[in-house]
């Protein structure tokens, strides 16, 4: 079953624990990885990694495919897309079909980043009524828990890795 991020992790959060998010480069990797968390009956972030994705040329289809299997797991399942490079992927991936998406600009100024997250978080107005979320990758070892917090209110994240 396809489960939002936000719920996800605030489920892993009453019990203390934490969800897994391995990452898959192809279909069979993600049938053995939901068999793995319906095993343990366990909640699972589905992830890919967004490496080749321009190169798809049926995207939307191979998507549905694996919101497909997702939504047949007996577990909740987030269809993870990350590390998206820049905007446009990620506005893709959530038109695809990808339940969350991260957006990495790590490597920019925060200015820069808050933008680009803002973009993809608030895309289509209003992330969690559409049933997927955003989050950021930050690197800068000098955030700490307050800005962090800051930054969530700033761009409308759920998540940051």
């Amino acid at each position: 079953m396809i489960a939002p991020l936000p719920e996800m992790l605030r489920e892993a959060g009453k019990r203390n624990a934490a969800v897994l998010a391995p990452d898959f480069f192809s279909r069979h990797m993600l049938e053995l990885e939901l068999d793995i968390a319906e095993a343990h009956q366990a909640p699972i972030i589905a992830s890919y990694p967004a490496l080749a994705l321009d190169s798809f040329r049926r995207y939307r289809h191979w998507v549905a495919g694996l919101r497909l299997l997702c939504e047949k797991a007996r577990v909740p399942v987030c269809l993870h897309l990350d590390h998206g490079k820049n905007v446009q992927v990620c506005l893709r991936a959530i038109d695809a079909g990808f339940a969350s998406v991260m957006i990495d600009g790590s490597a920019l100024p925060l200015a820069e980043n808050v933008r680009m997250t803002k973009t993809v978080a608030f895309y289509k107005h209003n992330p969690l009524r559409l049933g997927y979320s955003s989050h950021k990758a930050i690197r800068q070892r000098a955030v700490i828990e307050p800005i962090l917090l800051r930054y969530f209110r700033l761009t409308g994240s759920v998540a940051a890795a």
